[in-house]
C-alpha cells in the first residue's frame, strides 16, 4: 500500500523535492568555498603570529615594517572571517528555505512567500560573502605586489 509521500501517490511531490533541492545545491557549494577560506585564514592567522614573535624581538629596525604587515593581514583576517560568516548565513538561510517548501508540502505552512524571502536573503548574504573574498583577494595580490617590488622583482 502506497502512503501519501510517495512518489507515484502525490505527483506534486517531484516538483517539491526539485525545489527544495536548489536551496540545497547552493548550500553545498557555499561549504566547498568555506572549505578553501578556512585554510586561507588559518595562512593568514599562522604568519600573523609569526610577525607577532618578530615585533617582540630586540630589533627595533624591523618594527614599522612588521607593524605594517601586521595590519595589513588583520584586515585580510577580519575580510576572510566575515565571508566565512556570510558564507555560513547563507547556508542556514538556504536550510530554511528548503524546510518551509516542505512544510507547505505537507500543509504546516500555506504561504511560499517565506521560502521566497529566505532564499533571496541568502543570496544577498552570498553576494556579500563574496564581495568580502574578492576584497580579499585584491588586497591580498597587492600585498604580494608590494613584496615584488621589494624586493627588486618589478
Amino acid at each position: 500500500m502506497m502512503g501519501p509521500f510517495m512518489p507515484e501517490a502525490d505527483p506534486a511531490l517531484g516538483r517539491v523535492i526539485e525545489a527544495i533541492f536548489v536551496p540545497l545545491a547552493l548550500l553545498a557549494a557555499c561549504a566547498s568555498v568555506v572549505w578553501g577560506l578556512q585554510d586561507r585564514y588559518s595562512a593568514v592567522v599562522g604568519a600573523m603570529r609569526g610577525l607577532a614573535r618578530e615585533y617582540r624581538t630586540p630589533d627595533r629596525e624591523t618594527r614599522p615594517a612588521v607593524l605594517h604587515e601586521l595590519r595589513v593581514l588583520l584586515r585580510r583576517a577580519r575580510l576572510i572571517r566575515t565571508a566565512v560568516m556570510g558564507f555560513y548565513l547563507t547556508m542556514l538561510l538556504q536550510v530554511a528555505s528548503s524546510a518551509w517548501i516542505g512544510l507547505i508540502y505537507v500543509r504546516v505552512a500555506r504561504s511560499p512567500l517565506p521560502a521566497v524571502l529566505l532564499f533571496e536573503a541568502g543570496l544577498a548574504a552570498l553576494f556579500a560573502a563574496v564581495a568580502m573574498t574578492f576584497v580579499d583577494t585584491v588586497l591580498s595580490y597587492r600585498v604580494a605586489e608590494e613584496e615584488a617590488r621589494d624586493a627588486g622583482l618589478c
